[in-house]
């Protein structure tokens, strides 16, 4: 993933914010990724971050679950881009701006959690 660029850690937070504002307001749609997912966003402080659904409220926290579904690299620009519902997963894979260890089925479905907010012609990565 690049790095190099300083972070806008403030964008970072707010877009961790937004994340668990949108999944708290419908947590049942977390519910098809499968358990707690791990993010690692390089150059943010801090750098892991933990989401996960605790009787039935999604919360997001930094720090890195004990055993995640998924695991998330992901570029701050990139983080944005899920969180507003336009990231292009196949080009962020291409460009380096997203990596993943553990169920692509999970990213999938994390993924559509906020791509199902967007209107269709809205502008992605």
């Amino acid at each position: 993933m690049p790095t190099g660029a300083p972070v806008d850690q403030a964008a970072v937070a707010a877009a961790f914010g937004r994340l668990e504002q949108a999944l708290g307001a419908n947590p049942k749609a977390f519910l098809p990724v499968g358990g707690d997912v791990a993010f690692f966003v390089p150059g943010a402080n801090p750098p892991t971050w933990h989401l996960t659904s605790l009787a039935g409220a999604v919360c997001i926290r930094p720090g890195t679950p004990p055993f995640p579904v998924l695991t998330i690299g992901i570029t701050p620009q990139a983080l944005g881009w899920l969180v507003e519902g336009t990231l292009d997963v196949p080009k962020a894979f291409r460009l380096k701006r997203l990596a993943i260890e553990g169920d692509p089925a999970a990213l999938a479905a994390l993924v559509r959690c906020f791509a199902e907010q967007v209107p269709a012609e809205a502008p992605g990565l």
